[in-house]
């Protein structure tokens, strides 16, 4: 079995400024079955799923899980389906606006957060990596907010694995403190999974790395609630981890990253156009703005109403421009009343740019 990766590459870039959702806290424990009650209308499949996960969990363990605990764990790694996966809705919900929609949630939250209460710290680098250049959206001394469970690893070629067909990546080399290792309660074991919980706060130590291959590395840093860590400790962390920014772009450079070719599978597109051979989404249109506009517009499922006014009033649409030999039967509006609408951004291709 293997994984898709989306957990470690589902990475925020909006820092938005959130209220603490910490309201599962108080909750009691449940059986995983009760915990997932509440969500069972966004999953349709997750009691098969919950059976499984407590089937196949660590469990004894030395680590005192409850069965319940490390079946929570194990879940939230499962590959479900592309649109109803646990660990995709969560996170999703853990970064909306509307707090009021987490609550459902609280329960298994709990239950997350009692297993990774009884994990010992990790305290070392991980990773995390996006298959684009997000490297304009963060600055040195910059303060940001994860609040979602943010899965990381370990080992680096773990996220390389998941960014070697990108033209455009960016690598988060993280020092983080308060980590959990959750490798031994993982649906995927190899990967050296770590996670960060919910409300996890770090620092831009340094602006972004930019090395030919289109590889952009940010450093990290986890800030502890007092943030009195020994200075020399600090030092000697930071020096680690610039020089294992140093190996990993020199492996990424060396990298062969070619371009995606479209599909010859026999997939069909309603828009008649030629998918994607990674995505099946229609290749059929090339950018032909800049970086920056292109980077906002791959954020496209989280823009907010000011993104869409851009949308409309700047006409980024007329950025898009059909390519050679395209044989897509849809047009770009500027009201999105044409056939591609705004939704269509789910339907176009923009794994890279062409």
């Amino acid at each position: 079995m293997s994984s898709t990766g989306q957990r470690f590459t589902d990475v925020e870039l909006g820092n938005q400024r959130l209220p603490a959702c910490y309201g599962y806290f108080t909750c009691k424990l449940v059986s995983l079955e009760e915990a997932m009650g509440d969500v069972g209308k966004y999953l349709p499949e997750i009691n098969r799923f919950v059976k499984m996960a407590k089937k196949h969990c660590t469990y004894p363990n030395e680590h005192k899980l409850s069965k319940d605990e490390a079946a929570a764990l194990y879940l939230y790694t499962m590959e479900m389906s592309d649109e109803a996966t646990a660990y995709r809705l969560l996170n999703e919900t853990l970064r909306a606006e509307d707090r009021s929609t987490v609550r459902p949630w609280f329960s298994y939250l709990k239950l997350l957060d009692s297993a990774a209460a009884k994990l010992p710290k990790f305290k070392g680098t991980v990773w995390r990596g996006v298959n684009k250049n997000v490297s304009h959206t963060f600055k040195k001394g910059q303060k940001i907010t994860w609040w979602s469970v943010s899965s990381c690893s370990t080992s680096v070629d773990v996220i390389s694995s998941f960014l070697s067909n990108a033209p455009q990546s960016t690598l988060f080399n993280i020092d983080c403190i308060n980590g959990k290792s959750i490798a031994a309660y993982t649906c995927y074991p190899t990967e050296d999974e770590v996670i960060l919980m919910p409300g996890t706060i770090f620092e831009v130590v340094s602006n972004p790395l930019h090395h030919h291959g289109g590889l952009h590395i940010i450093h990290l840093k986890e800030l502890s609630d007092d943030d009195d860590d020994d200075e020399q400790e600090s030092t000697a962390s930071s020096t680690a981890s610039a020089s294992a920014t140093a190996s990993v772009a020199q492996k990424f450079s060396s990298m062969n990253l070619k371009p995606q070719e479209f599909d010859v599978s026999g997939t069909k597109l309603r828009c008649k156009g030629r998918p994607c051979a990674r995505c099946r989404k229609c290749r059929d249109w090339h950018f032909t703005g800049n970086q920056a506009t292109w980077d906002w517009l791959c954020n496209w499922k989280n823009w907010k109403d000011e993104d869409r006014q851009r949308w409309r009033n700047d006409r980024i649409y007329n950025l898009f421009k059909k390519s050679d030999g395209a044989t897509c039967a849809g047009y770009y509006y500027g009201y999105f009343d044409g056939y591609f609408d705004f939704d269509a951004f789910g339907d176009v291709c923009l794994c890279e740019r062409h």
